[in-house]
Parts: C-alpha cells; sequence; structure tokens
C-alpha cells in the first residue's frame, strides 16, 4: 500500500520537472544537421581514419581515404577531431554546414601551447626558463583527496614527502631541486595569479584545476622575496563558448595500510624474553620468566584471559578504508560570457577500527569570464569550501607508538568486554574511539578575485591589467576531554580492578580555540606585447601591494560536573578551573615589478625580469629587496641546416641566473619581544611581570639564493621529450 502512495505522489511531481527541463532546453537540440568537411595536415594532404566525434555523445565516425567525412549533429554542439601523432582540436557547431579542420603535427602544437608563467603566459617554444607543466586532465586521474599528493613522479625535480595518511591532514610537503634556504623552505603557491593564497594547494578540488606550471630557477624571480624554494602556479577551468555541458563524476576509493612491520606473536615474545633471560643468566636455565606450560598456553590460545595473543595492528588497523568524491559542474557560454560552475563533496574514512577519525569537505567554484566592450573584459572568480575534521583525544604518532609498544601478551578486551589498561595505560583499540571524548576541528574558506583587462586605444598591444583579491580563513578546535575506565584482572581473587584516565580530577575539561585569517592582494599591470616581423616583445610593469591579518584566541576549562554539556560557561567556577589566551598579528608587503621578453622568430630569445619587494617582516633600512634575474635561449632547429624531419624534432639550448629572496624567518625580530607570562610577589602583593623573550636583531633581512640553470630541451621521435640540465644555487645568509 505505502508503494501505491508513493507512486502517486511521484507522478505529477516528475511531470512538472520534466516540464520546467523542457523550457530551458534549446530547440536547437532537437535540430539535427549533416555537417560535412575535410581534414588536411598543415601540408594540405587528406588525413585519413581521423576520429570525428561529438562532444558528450556516442555519435562518432570517421574519415576516409581522402580525408573527407560527414556526421550528424546540432547547433551549438563540438566536434572533437582526433588522430594518432597530430593534436586534438575541437571546433564549435554553428550556421556553417561545412567544418573544413586542419591538425597540426604533435610537436608543432606543443611548441605552440601556451604556458603559464608569472604574471602572463607565453609559448613553450619561447620559454627561457626551466618551466615544468602538468595538464589538470593528470592530476584528475589520481584519486588523491589532497591534490599536493598528485604531483608526485609528474614534475622533475619535485619531490612530495607524505608524512602522514591521516584524513584532513594527509598533505605532502614539496621540495623544488632540494633545499634552496636554511629557514623555511615552504613552495610558494599561486592559484589564479594570487601569491600565497589563503587555502593554498593541498585541499583545492583537483576536478577544478586547468593546469599546473612549476617554475624551478630563476624564472621565478618574479615573485621576488618568496620564489627561492620555487614556484607552483595553479590555473582553475574557465567556461567555453557553447551551450552547457554538464559534467558528473563520482569516485569510489579504497586505502589501506602499507608496509606495516610484523610483530611477533605472544608464543615467540615471551620464548624471546626466556632467551635473553638466558643470555643474561645462564644459570638460571631457559624458562626464567615463562614455564613452558605457560608458553604452550600462550601459543595454543586455550586461555585467552590469563593466557592472551594479541596482534594489535589487527586490532586497532582496518584492512580497508573507505575514500569517497562526488563532483558536479557545468561549463559554457557565448562570445560575450563564459561560465565554469562546479561544487564536490569528499568523504574520508579513517583506518581505524571502531575509530572516531574522519574527514568531509563540501567546495565550490564559480569562474565569470564578461566581455563588457570590445576593449575591457572583466573576470570574477569565487571559490570556498568547509573542512569538517573530527579526531579522537589521542594523536595518531601516540596510538601508533602504543600499537608497536603494547606486548601480544596482553589483551585488547578481556573475554566478557571489558578494556584492558594495555601498556603504561595506554590502550591503542580503545584510544581510537571517542570514549575518551572528541577533537571538532572545522574550518571555513572564502576566496575571491576582481580581475579585469582594458586593451588601451592607439597602441597595438599595449593593456592594462588589474586585481583585487580577499581570502578569509576561519578554523576553530574543539577538544572535549572525558574521564573513561580501563580494567586490569586480578588472578588471584578472579576480580576486574578499573582505572579512571581522561579529563582532570576524574572530570571532563574542554579546550575551545578559534583562528581567523585575511589577506587582501590588489595588482596592476600594464603590458605591451607586440610582433613585428620577425620580432616580438612581451613586457609589463607592475605594483603589487599586499596585506596580511591573523588573529587567534583559545580558551579552556575543566571540572565539567557532566560532560554532557560540553560548553565553556558549564564547566568548574574557580578561577584556577580556567584560563584563556589570545594574538594578532599583520604584516604587508609592497612590490613593484617587471619583466622584457625578446624573441627573433622564436629561434633566439632573452629575458630579463626583476621585482623590488618591501615587507614589514623587517626594520627601515631593511625592508627592500632587489631580486633580478637574466635568461636567453638558442632554439637550434629553427635553423636552416637544422633537419626536423630526423628523430631529433626540436632542440633548445638555454641558461638562466637569478637571485631568488625568502622572507619566511619569523616576524618581529627586530624589536625586543616581551611576554606578560611571569608573576612577581612585592611586599606580600601579586603583580605581573613582563618577561624578554627575543632579543632584538634589527639587521634582520632576506635570506637569498643564487641559482644558474643551463639546460637542452630536445623532442625525439615527436613523442618522446628529453631535458638534460646542469642547475647549481647558493644560499647566502643575510640574516644573523
Amino acid at each position: 500500500m505505502k508503494h501505491i502512495l508513493r507512486k502517486k505522489v511521484l507522478k505529477p511531481y516528475r511531470l512538472v520537472l520534466s516540464l520546467f527541463l523542457l523550457l530551458f532546453v534549446s530547440p536547437a537540440i532537437f535540430a539535427q544537421i549533416s555537417i560535412r568537411g575535410k581534414v588536411t595536415n598543415t601540408k594540405g594532404d587528406g588525413i585519413p581514419g581521423v576520429t570525428v566525434s561529438v562532444v558528450g555523445k556516442t555519435t562518432a565516425t570517421m574519415t576516409n581515404e581522402g580525408g573527407n567525412y560527414s556526421i550528424n549533429t546540432a547547433k551549438g554542439e563540438h566536434l572533437q577531431f582526433t588522430s594518432i601523432g597530430y593534436a586534438t582540436q575541437e571546433v564549435l557547431v554553428g550556421e556553417n554546414e561545412v567544418i573544413n579542420v586542419t591538425l597540426a603535427d604533435e610537436t608543432v602544437k606543443a611548441m605552440n601551447e601556451v604556458v603559464v608563467v608569472g604574471y602572463g603566459t607565453q609559448k613553450r617554444a619561447t620559454l627561457t626558463g626551466s618551466i615544468s607543466t602538468v595538464k589538470g586532465e593528470a592530476i584528475q586521474k589520481s584519486p588523491q583527496p589532497d591534490v599536493s599528493n598528485s604531483f608526485a613522479g609528474r614534475v622533475s625535480g619535485l619531490i612530495a614527502n607524505n608524512r602522514s595518511g591521516e584524513p584532513g591532514y594527509d598533505g605532502s610537503s614539496i621540495l623544488i631541486r632540494g633545499l634552496a634556504t636554511t629557514g623555511s623552505n615552504d613552495v610558494l603557491v599561486v592559484v589564479d595569479g594570487i601569491p600565497g593564497q589563503i587555502g593554498g594547494l593541498a585541499r583545492l578540488n583537483p576536478n577544478d584545476i586547468e593546469d599546473v606550471s612549476v617554475l624551478k630557477d630563476a624564472s621565478a624571480a618574479v615573485y621576488g622575496s618568496r620564489a627561492a624554494n620555487g614556484v607552483i602556479l595553479i590555473t582553475t577551468k574557465k567556461g567555453k563558448i557553447g551551450k552547457p555541458i554538464v559534467n558528473n563524476s563520482f569516485n569510489q576509493a579504497f586505502t589501506s595500510p602499507t608496509r606495516l612491520p610484523k610483530m611477533a606473536d605472544a608464543f615467540t615474545y615471551a620464548t624471546i624474553q626466556n632467551e635473553i633471560s638466558y643470555y643474561n643468566n645462564a644459570a638460571g636455565g631457559m624458562n626464567q620468566i615463562y614455564s613452558e606450560e605457560q608458553l604452550q598456553k600462550y601459543k595454543s590460545g586455550s586461555d585467552p584471559l590469563n593466557y592472551p595473543n594479541t596482534n594489535w595492528a589487527n586490532e586497532v588497523l582496518k584492512k580497508v578504508a573507505l575514500q569517497s568524491r562526488h563532483d558536479l559542474s557545468v561549463n559554457g557560454g557565448s562570445e560575450n560570457v563564459k561560465y565554469f560552475l562546479s561544487a564536490g563533496y569528499l568523504n574520508q574514512d579513517g583506518i581505524y577500527k571502531k575509530g572516531v577519525t574522519r574527514y568531509k569537505q563540501y567546495s565550490f567554484r564559480s569562474n565569470v569570464d564578461a566581455n563588457i566592450t570590445k576593449r575591457l573584459k572583466v573576470s570574477l572568480l569565487l571559490s570556498g569550501r568547509q573542512e569538517d575534521r573530527i579526531f579522537p583525544q589521542s594523536g595518531a604518532g601516540d596510538i601508533f607508538r602504543f600499537i608497536y609498544r603494547a606486548y601480544p601478551t596482553v589483551a585488547a578486551y578481556y573475554p566478557n568486554g571489558l578494556p584492558t589498561t594495555g601498556i603504561e595505560n595506554g590502550n591503542p583499540a580503545i584510544m581510537v574511539t571517542d570514549i575518551a571524548g572528541t577533537n571538532q576541528n572545522p574550518t571555513l574558506i572564502f576566496n575571491g578575485i576582481l580581475k579585469g583587462s582594458y586593451s588601451i586605444p592607439g597602441v597595438d598591444g599595449l593593456s592594462l591589467d588589474a586585481f583585487y583579491s580577499v581570502d578569509k580563513s576561519s578554523g576553530s578546535n574543539k577538544s572535549l576531554a572525558i574521564p573513561y575506565n580501563l580494567y586490569r584482572y586480578n588472578a588471584s581473587s578472579n576480580t576486574y580492578n578499573s582505572t579512571i584516565l581522561g579529563g582532570v580530577d576524574k572530570q571532563a575539561t574542554l579546550y575551545q580555540s578559534q583562528t581567523n585569517q585575511y589577506q587582501y592582494v590588489s595588482n596592476i599591470r600594464l603590458n605591451y606585447e607586440r610582433r613585428f616581423n620577425k620580432h616580438a616583445v612581451n613586457s609589463f610593469v607592475a605594483y603589487e601591494q599586499s596585506n596580511y591579518q591573523s588573529d587567534n584566541f583559545s580558551a579552556f576549562r575543566k571540572h565539567f560536573p557532566t560532560y554532557t554539556t560540553p560548553e565553556l560557561s558549564q564547566g568548574g567556577t574557580a578561577d584556577a578551573d580556567k584560563t584563556n589566551d589570545g594574538d594578532s598579528y599583520t604584516y604587508t608587503r609592497r612590490s613593484y615589478i617587471g619583466r622584457l621578453a625578446y624573441n627573433f622568430s622564436e629561434k633566439y630569445m632573452a629575458e630579463v625580469q626583476a621585482r623590488m619587494d618591501g615587507s614589514s617582516t623587517f626594520a627601515s633600512g631593511n625592508q627592500y629587496g632587489f631580486f633580478p634575474a637574466v635568461s636567453a635561449a638558442w632554439r637550434i632547429s629553427k635553423e636552416d641546416w637544422f633537419n626536423t624531419e630526423s628523430f631529433v624534432n626540436d632542440l633548445k639550448l638555454r641558461a638562466s641566473y637569478g637571485v631568488l629572496g625568502n622572507d619566511n624567518v619569523g616576524l618581529f625580530q627586530y624589536f625586543n619581544n616581551y611576554r606578560l607570562n611571569s608573576q612577581y610577589v612585592i611586599n606580600g602583593a601579586i603583580h605581573p611581570g613582563y618577561d624578554l623573550t627575543l632579543l632584538a636583531n634589527p639587521q634582520i633581512t632576506w635570506e637569498r639564493a643564487k641559482k644558474l640553470d643551463i639546460g637542452l630541451n630536445a623532442v625525439l621521435f615527436k613523442n618522446f621529450n628529453l631535458e638534460a640540465i646542469y642547475f647549481q644555487q647558493k644560499d647566502l645568509i643575510s640574516w644573523q
């Protein structure tokens, strides 16, 4: 009966929904037209066997021996042309029923590919620095929930080191060509042109990424004081002209622990203990600790209460933990407005049995580009995510330490189900649960960017670009510690003696904190890009400033009469029961940036770039640093005498040299730091006291890294890329 009623409710709902969707479906979708044409190579010869397909559908055909094709499609759809050895090409179907296409050779296409560099783009053929690129599609193929883990093996010279698989904190530390400075070695991450965007790389939705560029040498000098350890440039997806294209993807992954050490069972452990005692005291015999009868009971498992045999890794860790990602995106647009919209959901389960560890993420992105006039273009890029983390009271390091220190002769649970005290009152099978309380760590991140570009009339190639970005992060922590019982069995009295752990004085405690971060970055840039016959110039000058702020607050309270009311107001009322703390700081940067790149017939290339950075991190007189770089390249394969039809299809010799900086050396070191954390008794009265916590160093300034790079880039057999590099860097410590 319930099933029948449900069907009666759903039928009109489905009808209304169908009518609603039909209102927004263009009639052009149903108007099938026949498209014909010819596919040729750059020499004008027809290419047979080219696959011609309608993007997003199963409709496809192939060109005949002369390169001709015919296919049924609709206006507003995209045709894709694919053939081995040629670059894939997409064409929008419009009014014309004849679409002829010229496919470029893969090598030519690769050299003409536009690569994102600092504050602009360049053709790959004209690059003079060591820059590696990764397409978004390659990153999306990796099931890693943290994007930083997807770079391993995809970029030469980049090392991604993941020291934790804990959900929510499983990112990799990234090094580019080793350690460039003695202080912080953090790589600068630039997202959609914003250096050091709050939220950064780790938790970006990989399905939102269009491409990635990694600056590994002096080409990063355009980012000056933060570029010494390399720069990663990330560009997110933009809309494409055409009717809306909806993409829906679901990824179900299974994670499991790897390379876990194999531990001894109870019988082996007890036997080894006897052997150790024997070697220390041979006169005592072989059974100084465990008798032969006890050894056999450990081996047989006949008495699990008194002679357990525990594999602690199996007791605590799952064989498989689930991880799922669901993403939905839509992109499209017209000549004047293009859009890319996406929403994502990620769920990571912990690897502990009965564990409370879990991470969930909800994200969105909205990238809209609009042509206001023929000369003025505006972009609005909005993104955000909610990160929800929950953990047990014990950290992963402590849990694993107890797993591998606990004896196999100690049970995790007694046969009646009571938890044991484990080793040193630490039972990892209990530590992973919420019995001892939980640690909740939600974080909300928002990024907004407004960009504008104006082509200045009267001078061809002259344009003015500007952007303003707002980043905000709000993270909180709520840690509730609850008293709980562990038990120790007394064989002589056949009783279980309890031990209360957790909390303070057998009562619950609560710690809460809140951290807010804000960053505002503005940039205005004058560009000049022009080609004069075989001569090409690409240059810009820019001014940039940023402001970063952080404020923190924390409070602690103990002696909660009940843990069912985990609020700071419900704890103990004595002054000694509660504490609080807080701080805030801000720092600013001001930068002047310039670059001049020249190439002759894409054969001889030279580039000069420089950046002057000012930072409030340093005292007056040391606030500004100058970071220049020069580079040049000779594309040997463009010489008339070079035979590109041989196995070497492209060959380029390049060199670069520059000075890059690192200002991540700690704030406020140029004046004495004091903290109100002591008390003094004067005439019987208690007075607060100031402690000198840091002695001023007014001479502190940037670290500088000098980088030299000489490289040979080659394309072999049209499909193999070879890069040979001589690289040298020196760290100049300018601070004391």
